[in-house]
């Protein structure tokens, strides 16, 4: 959800479709480094292969909503422009998501979530914020 006007050439773009690859290590946003020891497979160069894959991006204003699966490939360029790029980025679960630890780095922290492997998503870290 942007805070500040999204210019065109700050856009976040996302790739059609990618959703439904194998899974690829993830990249940090800010220097494009690939998470350590994830053991997957560095994704492919997108920017170098653009013409081979259906790339969109959205135009947004502040208070726009933007609802994505987060695997999905997506990213920016960096903002060059002289116009801020604040967002608010949330994460959601599902109420049968299920608790994984996985090898190597990841993007939701995990450390003292007094969860199992196989428990629900259901805790202090991860808290149920609706029900039917």
């Amino acid at each position: 959800m942007p805070l500040d006007p999204v210019a065109q050439e700050t856009y976040v773009e996302y790739v059609a479709g990618s959703h439904a690859w194998p899974e690829f290590s993830p990249y940090h946003f800010v220097d494009g480094s690939p998470y350590d020891g994830t053991g997957l497979p560095q994704l492919p160069d997108i920017e170098a292969e653009r013409d081979r894959h259906r790339i969109v991006s959205f135009e947004m204003e502040p208070g726009d909503c933007l609802v994505f699966l987060a695997m999905i490939v997506h990213g920016a360029p960096p903002n060059r422009s002289s116009h801020r790029r604040r967002a608010l980025a949330t994460r959601w679960a599902g109420d049968d998501a299920r608790y994984c630890i996985r090898p190597g780095e990841v993007g939701v922290p995990t450390e003292d979530t007094g969860l199992q492997r196989g428990d629900l998503l259901d805790s202090g870290r991860f808290p149920v914020v609706w029900t039917r």
